[in-house]
């Protein structure tokens, strides 16, 4: 597919981890995501920034930590940096941000919220981050310019297909969890047991269900977990790129990639991002608060 483009990205991958690990031994947390950075940068196009950081709203509300995918042809950081140096970490305005990595050198299934290298503790801070993004103004799917909604897009949106697969606005952020190794409860002990960590995930006791839940995990060099819902009445279940809050039953499949976990994942990464059309920071209210108008 792509000549095959998955079997390109993972010898790109596996590159950029042996030239960190070759470096640092991976005994730096900050150095797994600044890999995921570069990867991403080798395969994402220009339009998308990348950096590490946190969301921050107009009234200074933050969240996040790890690694944002920004809109950096139409809006800024907030810090002078020079362009992807991802040793800094930045603060982007919400209305900006197009998706949120949350990163795990080693992910640790069935562990305590309070154990941050658990998937109950990153899903938790992908749901934070995505409802503090999800405040902003929505973007409506018919509707072609950020400053004009006009009553007809309005009607049209309202008569979506009721098969509709993709989320009602065109602007929801992304939430994701990249993991590069895998381990159960408290153990230390890396698992490398494609099947028996599918069945443990199968069980969906580290996600709690939210109308912000994560939208793409990465649970090692092997499996993957991503949106779904069951179609009303019936028992079968439609693949979705976005977690869909508002289908009656949403839910998420677990699969198995052998050592193309990854690969798969950001190819799922850009599927969503190519949705993704962001609105507008609202400059006006910057300029009267210090025209001293709000």
């Amino acid at each position: 597919m792509y000549d095959d483009a998955i079997l390109n990205l993972s010898r790109t991958i596996e590159s950029e981890f042996l030239k960190i690990e070759r470096i640092y031994n991976f005994e730096l947390g900050d150095e797994f995501e600044i890999a995921i950075c570069n990867i991403l940068r080798k395969f994402l196009p220009e339009k998308y920034g990348i950096c590490r950081g946190f969301a921050v709203s107009q009234k200074g509300d933050n969240a996040g930590d790890d690694i944002i995918i920004y809109n950096r042809s139409s809006f800024p950081t907030f810090f002078n940096r020079e362009p992807d140096d991802f040793s800094r970490k930045e603060k982007i305005p919400i209305e900006a941000i197009y998706a949120y990595i949350e990163c795990k050198h080693n992910l640790v299934i069935n562990g305590t919220k309070k154990d941050r290298s658990s998937l109950l503790y990153a899903s938790t801070q992908v749901q934070k981050f995505k409802k503090l993004c999800n405040q902003r103004d929505k973007v409506l799917i018919t509707q072609s310019d950020p400053y004009i909604e006009m009553s007809s897009q309005r009607k049209a949106q309202e008569v979506l297909p009721k098969n509709w697969w993709l989320p009602v606005y065109r602007n929801p952020v992304f939430g994701c969890i990249f993991s590069r190794k895998v381990s159960i409860a408290s153990s230390k002990n890396i698992d490398e047991d494609m099947d028996k960590i599918h069945e443990l995930l199968l069980k969906g006791d580290d996600i709690k269900k939210d109308p912000n839940s994560v939208d793409l995990i990465i649970v090692g060099p092997h499996n993957r977990i991503a949106p779904a819902y069951f179609e009303k009445n019936s028992d079968t279940h439609q693949n979705c790129l976005f977690m869909l809050p508002e289908k009656e039953k949403p839910g998420l499949s677990c699969f198995k990639h052998k050592n193309q976990a990854l690969s798969i994942g950001i190819i799922h990464l850009m599927a969503a991002l190519d949705w993704i059309k962001l609105g507008r920071i609202k400059w006006e209210n910057i300029l009267n608060y210090y025209n001293g108008n709000l």
